[in-house]
């Protein structure tokens, strides 16, 4: 019965020597792939942009060609291609590096992923953005009739990668195929085409090319070639009251100007340039600063592509009425005006003004305030036109004072919180300045306030 026993347990001991305990974590081994299908992004892109794949032909309008580096994994099963999260293509030759991606729509980007899967299906990948150029066919920008016998075409490029346009012409009757091409690789966005017979109607084609594609063909509106350069008439030259800006007008009577020549003198000063506009263009605003006292005078002349200009439309005006300031508008008080420590810019409902400030008299209580100004007279000037608005609100006079003469006083408790106009027109003479001044007091809880305070005058 011993001998069993012993027999069993050593059996049992044999046994469980040959039945292999688990694996711990750490001894497992992943099998993960070496390294990345990584595209070539310098082939694409750069710091700058797309410039770089525009140029070698990976990025063009409706194709994206995309390489990679190839996985050398021992268990290496395919790579695995995806367009905007879409499955496009798997390739099982380890040595396939490229994948060209068609039917594509120019100016617009796209999200590309690669993998490399082994045998158990462990992968890595790699990304890339790619946007397409924008590719869209020239358009016009303008044609003149520049000689008796010459159009000069002017185009917009409207390609990121187009280099260069041809140019193609026919008589108007003819047929379509009667196009001929009358200048390739032109690389700039305006064409003198010459030789031609005046009287006739030209059609006119144009396509914008890279290295690797060619735009849609534009057509541009027939021209006759019919050359005239008048000179333009109607011109209407205006001041902007109460500013001294200039205001000109005219109309167009040539088919052949490039631009408007814009030419202006004070007085008896010779003539000078101070403005081109361009040939759709028939009104131009003279901003500068323009003495009061003065004609000023203005001529237009239409110019062709080759400098020549037409006759000349000429016309004058005086400045007869020079604006000073006008509150409401301003962030700052006007270095001639002198505000007293009552007075401040203030903004509520009830500003006069659909925007901006006015001015207030919020702080005094039984002292008047003031609010100055001194002009310096601009002779030989006959009538001062002053005007303002006024309000305020429970006790207060106000008054308004003119080189000491009072033109004006007002008490709130019988206009209550009502704007009023106040207008004057001060006649200089022969003072040499105009001393304004502004006074409200408050008494106990009153207000001033003026708001569009307008000072202008005229010959």
């Amino acid at each position: 019965m011993r001998r069993f026993v012993i027999w069993s347990l050593l059996t049992l001991v044999l046994i469980s020597c040959d039945t292999p305990g688990p694996l711990g974590i750490n001894d497992t081994v992943l099998n993960v792939p070496s390294s990345n299908p990584t595209f070539s992004h310098e082939l694409i892109r750069d710091a700058d942009g797309f410039g770089v794949g525009y140029l070698n032909g990976s990025v063009r309008p409706e194709v994206i060609t995309l390489e990679w580096s190839q996985n050398n994994d021992d268990e290496f099963l395919y790579y695995r291609i995806f367009r905007d999260n879409n499955q496009l293509a798997d390739f099982t030759n380890r040595s396939t590096t490229s994948y060209t991606d068609d039917n594509l729509a120019p100016d617009t980007e796209y999200f590309y992923r690669i993998s490399a899967t082994l045998i158990d299906g462990r992968n890595l990948t790699d990304t890339i953005t790619v946007k397409t150029p924008l590719f869209d066919a020239p358009t016009s920008a303008g044609i003149q009739v520049a000689t008796v016998n010459s159009v000069r075409l002017y185009f917009r490029n409207n390609s990121e990668v187009a280099h260069s346009f041809t140019i193609s012409r026919k008589l108007d009757w003819e047929p379509e195929d009667e196009y001929g091409v009358v200048e390739a690789g032109i690389t700039d966005t305006t064409y003198l085409d010459t030789g031609l017979s005046n009287g006739s109607t030209y059609d006119y084609r144009i396509f914008a090319y890279s290295d690797y594609d060619t735009t849609a063909t534009y057509y541009f509106t027939p021209v006759l070639v019919e050359y005239d350069l008048d000179a333009p008439f109607n011109l209407e030259v205006d001041q902007i009251a109460p500013t001294s800006d200039i205001e000109l007008s005219w109309t167009d009577a040539s088919s052949s100007e490039l631009y408007f020549q814009i030419y202006r003198r004070q007085g008896n000063d010779d003539f000078e340039e101070v403005a081109t506009v361009p040939t759709d263009v028939s009104t131009w605003i003279d901003s500068d600063s323009h003495s009061p006292g003065y004609f000023f005078s203005y001529r237009i002349t239409a110019v062709d592509g080759d400098g020549v200009e037409s006759d000349y439309v000429s016309e004058s005006t005086y400045i007869n009425s020079y604006y000073i300031w006008e509150t409401g508008f301003e962030d700052a008080i006007p270095a001639d005006f002198t505000m007293g420590n009552g007075w401040g810019w203030y903004l509520d409902v009830y500003e006069l003004m659909d925007e901006g400030q006015f001015i207030r008299n919020y702080a005094s209580t039984n002292t008047t305030e003031t609010l100055s100004m001194t002009l310096d007279l601009p002779f030989p000037y006959t009538v001062i036109h002053i005007s303002f608005y006024h309000r305020g609100g429970d006790d207060g006079v106000g008054s308004f004072v003119i080189n000491g003469d009072n033109e004006l006083n007002w008490g709130y408790d019988i206009l209550g919180d009502q704007w009023q106009e106040f207008a004057t027109d001060f006649y200089p003479s022969g003072d040499t300045t105009l001393d304004m001044e502004w006074a409200y007091d408050t008494q106990q809880n009153g207000y001033g306030a003026l708001d569009d305070i307008q000072i202008y005058w005229e010959e």
